[in-house]
Formats: structure tokens, C-alpha cells, sequence
């Protein structure tokens, strides 16, 4: 979650193409694996990103923010899965 945040924040790593988002993608594809429940948000935020690498041929969707929403449909995947994770847990 922090990566996901220092990628929004920072203006250098907005060049990177979310390179940096990889953690957090290989995090969201293993709780997809144990539980079909985050496949929806998971899917949205990766289309939503995957179309920022249209700024090759269009700026318009770039102008739209495709990019800040993906990573925060990513950041607000991983809070659902930490928060269910501790919904799941035992309690002794």
C-alpha cells in the first residue's frame, strides 16, 4: 500500500509506468488465486491502468486520470483484502 501511494505522490515515478506497482499487483493476483472476490476490483483497477499505455497514441485518457484512478482502484483492492483477511481469522 505504500508503493501504491509513493507512486501517486511522487512526479518522477509517474514516467516509470507503474513499474513500481508489480508488489502490489503480485499481492492482488495471489488473494485472487485463494478468493474469486476481489476478481472485480482487481480487473477494473488492471483496466484501468492498462489503458494509460495509450498515452502513446492519445493523451485524452491520460487527461482523464486513468492512471491515478487505477492506482487507486489497486490501493482500495489492497485495503479490502487486508480488511477481510482480518475478518476471516479466528477468534480465540
Amino acid at each position: 500500500m505504500v508503493l501504491i501511494l509513493c507512486v501517486l505522490c511522487s512526479p518522477l515515478a509517474w514516467t516509470y509506468f507503474y513499474c513500481w506497482l508489480l508488489p502490489a499487483w503480485a499481492i492482488i493476483v495471489k488473494a485472487c488465486q485463494k478468493d474469486n472476490r476481489y476478481l472485480f476490483p482487481a480487473t477494473l483497477s488492471g483496466i484501468l491502468l492498462v489503458s494509460a499505455l495509450s498515452e502513446q497514441f492519445d493523451h485524452r485518457l491520460q487527461a482523464y486520470g486513468v492512471t491515478a484512478a487505477g492506482a487507486l482502484g489497486m490501493y482500495l483492492t489492497i485495503a479490502l483484502i487486508r480488511f477481510r483477511s482480518f475478518d476471516s481469522e479466528p477468534e480465540s
